[in-house]
């Protein structure tokens, strides 16, 4: 799955207009190595790994993983690519399809 970016992005030395999330090449090893980083940085409770499929947090981890993108570096994605790939992330490991349009707009309260 390839997410193009809303516009160019640049943050160090990293520039990306898109995203490649490789989920037929990504293995177990890629997420047991993202459980790994999870549990240390997150140190999450039992319940809160149960549902860690829905944590952004553990999304951006496996992306990372995936991409072999820093974490530091897609968390600075502007917020409508970061909840894009974070939540084409949680789908995936749910084994839900995307929906065609997204389940919530945001609307200007002035355009009402």
């Amino acid at each position: 799955m390839v997410i193009t970016l809303s516009k160019p992005f640049k943050y160090e030395d990293v520039d990306l207009s898109e995203i490649n999330l490789d989920f037929e090449n990504a293995t177990g090893s890629t997420l047991y190595r993202a459980d790994k980083e999870f549990k240390r940085r997150e140190k999450p409770t039992p319940e809160e790994f149960v549902y860690r499929t829905a944590n952004t947090e553990y999304c951006l981890i496996v992306a990372a993983h995936i991409t072999k993108i820093k974490v530091e570096i897609l968390r600075e994605l502007p917020i409508k690519d970061y909840q894009h790939l974070t939540m084409s992330v949680s789908y995936f490991l749910a084994n839900l399809e995307e929906p065609e349009t997204p389940i919530l707009t945001l609307q200007n309260p002035s355009e009402e």
